[in-house]
């Protein structure tokens, strides 16, 4: 017996999800247990297809910014301030 999969983000029905392991043949990352958002990865992938297009040498990444679990909450953590240095730096690197 299949365990129920709901179509939908509980949090915001508006966003499909997708349980799959792979997305236009291409593998995508089910590590965590997913699902995944349909919405996102269709963005993403014209987002690539479309720069691909134009530069065949693309490189892309993923960079998962987070402030230590123990941390107690700052002032820092109500904006983008973090962040936008964050981006300011890794230009000039």
């Amino acid at each position: 017996m299949s365990q129920h999969q709901p179509l939908r983000h509980p949090l915001n029905d508006k966003l499909r999800l997708y349980y799959e392991d792979t997305y236009r043949g291409f593998e995508v990352q089910q590590e965590k247990g997913g699902p995944l958002i349909l919405d996102y990865l269709e963005r993403s992938y014209q987002t690539l297809d479309t720069v691909t297009r134009i530069n065949t040498t693309t490189f892309a990444f993923r960079v998962d910014l987070r402030f230590p679990g123990k941390m107690p909450r700052l002032l820092m953590h109500e904006n983008n301030c973090v962040l936008a240095r964050f981006f300011y730096n890794f230009r000039y690197v």
